[in-house]
């Protein structure tokens, strides 16, 4: 959903909508087009996730010492 998102976005998109985009999109790329910056979310959102979840856990560990 990515993509039809980021062309939605764009200033003078030829899109109605979400629907007309996912539509138009599939009829004329294909379905490959929806994975196209797959890889690149991916790659984005991993360390994100990782550093997050670390500290989710630190903390975690830390307040179960003083409030077991």
């Amino acid at each position: 959903m990515d993509v039809v998102k980021q062309r939605l976005q764009l200033k003078g998109s030829p899109y109605r909508g979400v629907g007309d985009c996912v539509k138009r999109v599939l009829v004329e790329e294909g379905i490959g087009a929806f994975y196209a910056s797959y890889r690149t979310t991916v790659v984005m959102n991993a360390p994100f996730t990782a550093v997050h979840f670390a500290t989710y856990e630190a903390t975690k560990r830390g307040l179960m010492e003083v409030s077991p």
